[in-house]
Formats: C-alpha cells, structure tokens, sequence
C-alpha cells in the first residue's frame, strides 16, 4: 500500500474495510501515540461519541481499531483527493498563481462548516484544523479530515510550541497543555487562510515567532493584478490568529459572521468557481490524480455514504461516556448509521429543513452550485451544504417566525438554501443560526440570521449594486 501523506500523528494509506468491502482511509498512529494509552481511549471516546456525523465537507470517521499492541488504526471514508498541505508544497513549487477568488472560495467551504460543528457539538472542540488535515478534491470541495483527534491531543500534554513543530496543531498563544480551547479552530482556520494567501505552507518558526511580519508582508491577486491584502482582511486575519487575546474570536460562529461582514465591506472580492476549476486543472496536471486502490470485488455492497449520496445529516449531541470507549477489534459493527426515516419515527417534534444533494459529476456540479458567481458580493455563505439535524429537544422551545422582505419585491426567498417562494414571505422557522437569500435571476444575497425560540425576526435584503442588508428581531 502506498503512502498518502505523513504528518506527526502517522501515516495515511488506502485499504479495504474488512467488515464492509469499502475502500477507506487508514491513519496508522506514531508509535508514539499507539504506546500512550489514554490517547488511545480520548480518541477511542470521541470517535464513538461522533459516530453518526454525516457531511459532505467531513470525512466521516467510522472506527478506530488496534489490531494489535503496537498498532493503532483511524478508519475513514475515503474522500478521493490531495492533502491540502501537499497542494501548497506544489503551489510553491511550481509557482502556480492562487488568486484571492480561489482563496475566497475554499475558506468559504471550511469557515461554515467548522461553524455548524461547534453549533451542534458545544462542548467540543475539531482543535486540530490546518492544512495537514484538509482534502481538496478535484471537484473543489475542501474536506475535513480527522476531526476526532482532539481529546487525544489533551492527553499528550504538550506546550504549545511542541503542538507545532510535531503535529502542526495550532493553539493560541495562551492556552493549558491539557486543554484545547474553543478558539483553537479559530486560529486552525486563520492559519488555513494564511497558507493560501502566501500560497505555501508555513515554516516552522513562522507561526510561532513572526505571524505578525507574515500578515503585514501579504499580498493578493485577482486578474493578473497584486496589491496588499486589503485592511479588512488583514483584520480580519490577526482576529482569527488571536494576535489580541482581548480582539480575537472566541468562536467559529463570531469568524463567521465577521467574515462575511468583510467580505460586504470588499466589493472587490467575488468568489468564483472558475478560478477554483482552473487552479485544481493546473495542479493535477502536475501532481496527477489522486490515487486509488484496486476495484471492489464483486458482489461487496457499496457504502450507505456511495448508495445513498442524497442523504446528510448530523447526529444530535450525544451524552458524554462515564468511562473511555474502548477500541473495537474487528469483528460485526452495531448499527449506527443515520436514517432520516427512523429519526422521524423516534422524533416526532422534527422537522428538518432539506434540500437536495447531488452527485458529483464533475467541476460544473456540486462547486457551481455551492460558490456560484454572482454579479454581487454575497453578505453570506453560511451553508455550503445543509446539515439535518434531528434534535429531541426541539419541542420544548417555541415555535418562531420569519418575514422576508426584498428590494425588488418578487424574488425568491430562501431559508438554508431551501426555495420557500416569492418575497414578501412570512412562514415559521426552528431556532438556531439560518442562512437567508433572497435571488432575482442571477443576482442573489445571503445573510446568516441567529433565530431565537418565540421571536419574531424581519429581514430586509436589498439586491443592488451596494451591500445593504439588515436584520431586525424583535419579540412580538
């Protein structure tokens, strides 16, 4: 088996899940991590506790096993693609052009769904974002990979320059050995965002002595022309790398939204997908397509995750374990996938919003529907895909309720990228954080909107030239 990528947690290779047939992504640990045993039972606990997470921008972690005492294996979904720090290694290289709107469009992916997980999962943290553990995709999607680690990465008690310079995990400059804060994947996503606009991975003593120098020295490009990072993202970076403890953001969700509050103040910044499709077309042909293993045999049924692409969806907060789960050995596998239908029978209060997910086919597909230029900069891209959450404490809050107003009046309205029908629109809506647009042929604007249970929330979007859309809540 060939190796895909090595970093300090292990190495990566391509194998057969023995009790499914499915082609999967192994993590063989360091040995130095197979040896210490409360990383093992951290990790172990978490994979169990998110076991049932399904999103087309994770690869989703089905078991770890030890097959024996100096072996330790992660299994995931194999996502066909390159290690993002591998992209950057080439990108440097070979001096291929990355331009802000390639940049835009994948920070536009991680940024939402980095958020919705600390949404769903309060009290925990993915604590080990970079670029190490990220998966392009040649259809342009940016994958999260490993997200489980962190629990593990606790148990290590390393100082925060250890962190770095042995498993590229970026904390932030205060931070305890044996805990990784909420605001580490703040400072994961800014050091994402600081390796695209350099166009290269980051050395090793740069993160931790001249981030600073970094940030000030960066430029942008679009259409051929460089200029200085814009102020506002310049800002918007240092807040994320948490230069000030008292300025920086203390959740992915206030990133989020300062993100696309940027992005408002920026008309000059568009995302674009053909930026993106031209990068990727670049690099694989340099790098080549991504590998892959010999075909499944015959008669292997495929994955729920290939024969069911349509479904998403994001298990409910589980409850913590009193003790560690323990490894599984091979052996048959409960019954832990996701089924919308039974989650409805066990739920009755559900009502998830859904849209339709289809199978990639090609750059054209997926990417063109998730970062479609517009004639506008969009205020927000808060879903890149929809999450479907089946929650069994939706019913004890209060139903809410939406109006959506739009300037011209007529456009179609859209709750999480759900068409609901022509503005002016008043319908009820669940309590949490919604993506709302409104779109008039090929002009549309979006707004992440924080629903509270029992409010009444009013939304004006206006479609011209200048960012001017505004939310106003008010109990009724």
């Amino acid at each position: 088996m060939s190796e895909l990528f090595q970093d300090g947690f292990g190495s990566r290779t391509l194998d057969v899940d023995p009790e499914s047939g499915d082609v999967v992504e192994v993590l063989s640990f360091a040995p130095a991590l197979v040896a210490n045993a409360d990383f093992s039972s951290a990790v172990g606990e978490r994979v169990a506790r998110l076991a049932r997470v399904r999103h087309t921008l994770y690869a989703r972690t089905r078991r770890l096993d030890r097959p024996s005492e100096d072996a330790l294996r992660l299994l995931s979904d194999r996502v066909a693609g390159w290690r993002l720090a591998d992209v950057l290694a080439v990108t440097h290289r070979e001096k291929l052009p990355l331009d802000i709107s390639t940049v835009l469009a994948l920070l536009r992916q991680l940024i939402p769904a980095v958020a919705l997980f600390s949404r769903h999962q309060r009290d925990a943290t993915i604590g080990t974002i970079g670029p190490e553990r990220l998966i392009l995709t040649p259809q342009g999607r940016l994958v999260l990979a490993e997200y489980v680690l962190a629990p593990g990465v606790e148990t290590l008690h390393y100082s925060r320059e250890r962190l770095w310079r042995d498993l590229r995990v970026a904390l932030p400059h205060v931070s305890s050995p044996s805990r990784i804060p909420p605001s580490a994947d703040a400072v994961g996503i800014g050091v994402v965002a600081l390796s695209l606009l350099l166009g290269r991975r980051l050395e090793e003593e740069e993160f931790l002595v001249s981030p600073g120098e970094l940030v000030e020295s960066l430029l942008e490009t679009s259409a051929a022309t460089t200029r200085k990072l814009s102020a506002g993202f310049a800002t918007w970076l240092k807040r994320a790398l948490q230069f000030d403890e008292n300025t920086g953001f203390q959740s992915t969700q206030e990133l989020q939204i300062s993100f696309e509050e940027m992005l408002a103040k920026e008309r000059s910044y568009v995302t674009s997908s053909a930026s993106l499709d031209l990068f990727i077309a670049r690099f694989e042909q340099i790098a080549g397509a991504p590998p892959t293993l010999a075909p499944r045999p015959a008669g292997v049924p495929l994955s729920n995750v290939q024969a069911a692409a349509q479904e998403l969806s994001f298990e409910p907060e589980a409850e913590p374990q009193s003790t560690p789960a323990p490894c599984k050995k091979p052996g048959p596998e409960p019954a832990s996938e996701f089924d919308s239908e039974q989650a409805s029978g066990a739920v009755e209060s559900i009502d998830p919003l859904k849209v339709e997910v289809r199978a990639e086919s090609g750059r054209a597909g997926w990417i063109n529907r998730a970062l479609a230029a517009t004639t506008l900069v969009a205020v927000v891209e808060a879903v890149v895909l929809a999450w479907l959450m089946a929650s069994g404490t939706a019913s004890a809050h209060p139903p809410a309720q939406i109006v959506i107003r739009s300037q011209p009046t007529g456009a179609r309205a859209m709750i999480d990228e759900e068409d609901l029908g022509a503005t002016p629109l008043t319908t009820s809506i669940a309590a949490g954080t919604h993506t709302i647009g409104v779109r008039v042929g090929k002009m549309e604007r979006f707004l992440p909107v924080q629903i509270e249970a029992g409010v009444r929330t009013e939304i004006y979007i206006e479609l011209s030239p200048g960012p001017n859309a505004s939310a106003r809540p008010g109990k009724k």
